[in-house]
């Protein structure tokens, strides 16, 4: 249903000239608007729980680091929507929640080298061709040396609470590659 919305959208959008560019807009228009939503969502729970900023930054570092990364994707949009949310609530929770203790880093380190170790965990529907692997790999493991030294920094000036928001992105980041890499190694062997 959403899906004809999106395309009766990209009809109006005087470029289109053919099928394939009207459902390249309609994808393009459904993930911003996904986009927008989470991040208003988190903001309103941000707000509520007195870290807006937190829970921006856990957004945006997860979602970047994801993209890259790879893991986990969902069988259908419904259980994509109930995963992403629990995700979600579980990281607006450790930024409200989880106190800031010095282990954190080594914690990000770690969960960082796994993550550049494991990366990309490509999803069953889109495989990646060996450059694709390539530049993700890559990209993966330079996002992930930014947050570790993004990390160091935050405990230099004292933003602990934002240390613990980037935690909560890596960790999940990490723990959504896990049944990827599973899902994949189960589909290799079949």
């Amino acid at each position: 249903m959403t899906d004809s919305i999106w395309l009766k959208i990209a009809d109006r959008f005087a470029a289109v000239n053919s099928d394939a560019h009207r459902q390249i807009i309609a994808y393009g228009l459904s993930k911003l608007t996904t986009i927008v939503v989470n991040y208003a969502i988190l903001a309103v729970i941000g707000i509520l729980f007195g870290q807006l900023i937190g829970c921006m930054i856990f957004l945006t570092a997860f979602m970047i680091l994801r993209m890259y990364a790879g893991g986990y994707h969902a069988s259908t949009k419904f259980t994509c929507f109930v995963v992403s949310y629990m995700v979600e609530l579980f990281g607006v929770s450790a930024i409200c929640l989880l106190p800031y203790r010095p282990f954190m880093i080594l914690i990000i380190l770690l969960c960082c080298v796994l993550i550049t170790i494991l990366a990309p965990v490509e999803a069953v529907n889109k495989p990646l061709s060996v450059r694709e692997r390539t530049v993700y790999k890559r990209l993966a493991a330079f996002i992930s040396m930014v947050y570790v030294a993004a990390s160091v920094l935050f405990i230099i000036v004292g933003a602990e609470r934002i240390l613990v928001a980037v935690l909560s992105a890596v960790v999940e980041v990490l723990l959504l590659m896990v049944p990827g890499v599973l899902q994949n190694a189960k589909r290799r062997t079949a």
